[in-house]
């Protein structure tokens, strides 16, 4: 009971921390006792991160979701990005007044935006046969990965800030007729273990949308 009282603690303390920093900073890098930050040239606020409990998760489905207990009366959005301190969750895709429905990594339709070290790379996606095991494909020859990596959220998307982790590169194969390669990587959060969450407000996406529909 006092170990989970002090990661409550912990939890809001890192909320507090991520919503007073990210006026000045982007998000690089986040860990269960760590956060970094890479310094931004604009002051202005461009996410919140609102805290969330997960109160139910469905894990064998070829959709998964979950529900996480807050909702629109507390700002969350529809297509807002959700992570934990350990990494990416979901998206969210349905909103009521109190809960949220979060399409969970292992579902098809949740594709993210993917970099190392700040290098675009691809879209990670579950590979649709293995709990908590994603791939990257059609990514160039020209593109250095390597096994142990890292993958991050990459700057072109609004689900996410960049640098949420993502996962970890595990294997790599080639497709010579195409001149690219797959890899496969496993997600850093285990969704059996998840309780806490972040939900991401991209203040700016409604105005952002809205150029993309007048394009």
């Amino acid at each position: 009971m006092h170990l989970k009282k002090e990661n409550e603690a912990l939890f809001y303390e890192n909320i507090n921390l991520y919503n007073k920093n990210n006026q000045y900073v982007n998000i690089r890098c986040i860990s269960d006792n760590q956060v970094d930050y890479l310094i931004s040239d604009t002051s202005k606020q461009l996410y919140q991160f609102l805290p969330a409990r997960l109160i139910s998760m469905t894990l064998h489905e070829s959709k998964n979701y979950a529900v996480i207990d807050k909702g629109k009366r507390d700002g969350i959005k529809e297509n807002s990005g959700v992570f934990t301190p350990k990494g990416i969750l979901g998206v969210i895709t349905w909103v009521s007044e109190r809960y949220s429905l979060v399409k969970t990594y292992m579902h098809p339709d949740v594709k993210i935006s993917a970099a190392i070290k700040n290098n675009y790379v691809g879209i990670a996606q579950w590979d649709m046969h293995t709990p908590n095991n994603g791939e990257i494909i059609n990514v160039p020859f020209t593109v250095k990965i390597n096994i142990n990596d890292t993958i991050y959220t990459s700057h072109y998307s609004t689900l996410f800030p960049p640098g949420i982790p993502i996962g970890i590169i595990t294997a790599k194969t080639s497709d010579n007729i195409y001149q690219t390669k797959r890899y496969k990587f496993r997600y850093l959060e285990d969704l059996i273990s998840v309780y806490y969450t972040y939900t991401v407000v991209c203040l700016d996406s409604d105005e952002i949308n809205i150029l993309y529909q007048n394009k």
